[in-house]
């Protein structure tokens, strides 16, 4: 089909996919997805019906888990210095 085809309207001087051809095709790409994909979309959509602002429920969980891990990071590497299991960085090197 060529670039005038009945898929696509005259919007100025573009031309521009109807919305219930472009829901199809975009059902189309869904129904094609791998699960894994499918979950990403599902995130990504669920990301764009939010108000600004606010996070999806699975972002703002994962949000907190990096939060978790990066808490518990931090406090693993203070202990490494107040045990003196450092490397100063005057002792660093570059790889060549």
């Amino acid at each position: 089909m060529g670039i005038l085809g009945r898929d696509l309207l005259p919007v100025g001087m573009d031309f521009v996919m109807s919305t219930s051809t472009l829901r199809q095709r975009v059902n189309k790409q869904i129904d094609s997805l791998s699960p894994q994909r499918l979950r990403t979309a599902a995130d990504f959509l669920a990301y764009l019906e939010q108000k600004p602002g606010k996070l999806p429920r699975r972002r703002e969980a994962s949000q907190s888990s990096v939060t978790m891990r990066l808490r518990k990071r931090l406090k693993q590497a203070e202990k490494q210095v107040d045990a003196g299991d450092i490397v100063p960085v005057e002792n660093l090197r570059r790889k060549p």
